[in-house]
């Protein structure tokens, strides 16, 4: 699986590993957690100024890196964002 060549080559050279669900990347990127294909690659081009909207997959990556930038940015643990407290 490429997905655990990866991560095993990241943690053998100690680099930090961070996960977004797409929900927490479309909530950042569209403001709901449930947006369209379309809505991310639209909001892709807005956000960072292109002359036409990026092909779904880039415009998925982009929106990757945009919601990683938004957390760091933040200083927030984005798990915690999602765990609710309820009175």
């Amino acid at each position: 699986q490429a997905r655990g060549v990866i991560l095993c080559a990241a943690a053998l050279q100690a680099l930090p590993i961070f996960e977004y669900t797409p929900t927490q990347i479309k909530g950042v990127i569209v403001g709901k957690g449930h947006a369209a294909k379309g809505q991310i690659q639209f909001m892709v081009q807005q956000l960072l100024k292109l002359s036409e909207a990026p092909q779904e997959d880039a415009a998925d990556a982009l929106a990757c890196a945009l919601c990683h930038a938004r957390f760091a940015t933040l200083k927030v643990d984005p798990h915690q964002l999602s765990q609710r407290k309820r009175f």
